[in-house]
Parts: structure tokens; C-alpha cells; sequence
């Protein structure tokens, strides 16, 4: 009798020990699904943010680039002729009608 529990001891040993070593394999692949998952969720996240970050961006510098037209439009507008000399006929400045010159007299400077 001592024999046939020795062997069926060993044998039920045996086989649970290769159940438990599958249940191990099994747990550890679950276990790394779930970090694999939850790290395309956190990726899926940034992305989501970088995206929208990309999109306000893209947005203000359209919007900058319509007041640099502008700005420049407004320059070009503001350093016309016409606008100049209206502006100074504002400000009471007139048109000079006679150009007069000074004739240089005898030089400054010594021994010439």
C-alpha cells in the first residue's frame, strides 16, 4: 500500500505542478494585456491633446498672418503721396511754389 500512494503522490504532484505553471502563464500574459492596454489608452490621450494643441496653433497663426496683411495694407495705404499731403494740409503746412537757393559765400576754413 505504501507503494501505490508513493506513486500516486508523485503523480498528482506532477500534474499540478504543470497546471500551476500554465495558470502562471497565464496570469502573467493577462497581466500584460492589461499594461498594454492601458498604455494605447495614455498614448491615444496625448495624441488627442497634441492634436488639439497642433490645431490652436494652426488657427493663430492664420489669424497672424491676416493682421500682418492688414498691418501691411495700412502701411502701404498711410505712405502714399496723396495721403501725405492731405495729412499736411491738415496740420496748415502748404505747397512750396518758389525754390529758392543759397549761394555759397567764401569758404570757412583757412588758406583756400
Amino acid at each position: 500500500m505504501r507503494l501505490v500512494r508513493k506513486q500516486t503522490i508523485k503523480n498528482v504532484a506532477n500534474r499540478s505542478k504543470n497546471f500551476f505553471v500554465y495558470q502562471k502563464i497565464i496570469f502573467s500574459l493577462g497581466l500584460l494585456t492589461l499594461g498594454l492596454l492601458t498604455v494605447q489608452i495614455y498614448f491615444s490621450n496625448q495624441l488627442a491633446v497634441s492634436g488639439a494643441a497642433v490645431n490652436y496653433s494652426e488657427r493663430k497663426a492664420i489669424e497672424l498672418e491676416k493682421e500682418n496683411y492688414q498691418l501691411e495694407n495700412e502701411i502701404s495705404l498711410r505712405s502714399t503721396l496723396g495721403y501725405l499731403e492731405s495729412k499736411a494740409k491738415e496740420m496748415g503746412l502748404v505747397k512750396i511754389t518758389k525754390v529758392e537757393t543759397l549761394k555759397p559765400i567764401s569758404p570757412v576754413a583757412l588758406k583756400q
